[in-house]
C-alpha cells in the first residue's frame, strides 16, 4: 500500500466506511509509515473531538424570535410594495389629467375629427368635445387668474419685506434703550 492510497482509507475510516481487511491494511501501513502515523492520528483526533462534542441547543423561544422576525421582514415588504403601488397609481393620474388637458387644449378639434372617422355616435362625440373645450376654457382663465394676481400683488413683496426690516429694527432699538434706561438707573443709584 502506497501514502495515496493510505490517505484514501484515512477518509473512508472517517466516514465508518472502511473494511475490515482495508482497516487491517491500513493499520499495516501505519505503523511502517511516520508521515501517514501522524496524519491519522490527526484525524482521529478530529473524529473523536466531534463525535464527545455535544449538540449545542438553542434557547427555548428562538423558533418564535425566528418566526417573528420573518414575519416583520414580510410586512416591511409589503408595507414598500403598497408604498410604491400608491406612488405608481399618483405618478399615472398626473400623467392621465396632464394629457387630458393637453388634449382639451391643443387637441381638441383632431380628436373630433377621429371620433367622427372612427364612428362613435354624434352625442357622445359632442358631449366629449364639449368636456374638452371647458377644461380648456377652465385652463385658459385659471392661467389669467394667476397672471393677474401675479401682477396685482407682486408690490406685497416688497412690503413685506420693508415691514421685517421694520421689525427687526425696532427691536434692536428696543433692546439698546432697554440697556440704557437700565445704566442710568445704576448711574443714578450710584449718585445717591
Amino acid at each position: 500500500m502506497n501514502c495515496k492510497q493510505s490517505c484514501d482509507y484515512m477518509m473512508k475510516y472517517l466516514d465508518s466506511e472502511l473494511s475490515d481487511s482495508e482497516h487491517a491494511q491500513l493499520i499495516h501501513h501505519i505503523n511502517k509509515c511516520d508521515n501517514c502515523c501522524a496524519e491519522f492520528q490527526q484525524y482521529n483526533s478530529i473524529k473523536k473531538a466531534l463525535e464527545e462534542d455535544e449538540e449545542i441547543e438553542p434557547p427555548e423561544n428562538f423558533e418564535i424570535k425566528v418566526m417573528n422576525k420573518i414575519k416583520a421582514i414580510e410586512n416591511s415588504a409589503k408595507l414598500i410594495k403598497e408604498k410604491r403601488l400608491v406612488i405608481l397609481y399618483f405618478v399615472a393620474s398626473i400623467i392621465f389629467s396632464l394629457g387630458i388637458i393637453i388634449c382639451s387644449v391643443f387637441l381638441k378639434d383632431y380628436i373630433l375629427e377621429f371620433m367622427k372617422y372612427v364612428g362613435v355616435p354624434t352625442g357622445i362625440t359632442y358631449t366629449i368635445y364639449g368636456i374638452l373645450s371647458n377644461i380648456g376654457y377652465m385652463l385658459m382663465v385659471l392661467i389669467r387668474l394667476i397672471y393677474c394676481f401675479n401682477s396685482m400683488y407682486s408690490e406685497t413683496y416688497y412690503v413685506f419685506l420693508g415691514l421685517f426690516v421694520i421689525a427687526a429694527m425696532s427691536k434692536i432699538y428696543g433692546n439698546n434703550e432697554v440697556k440704557c434706561k437700565k445704566d442710568e438707573s445704576v448711574d443714578v443709584l450710584q449718585n445717591e
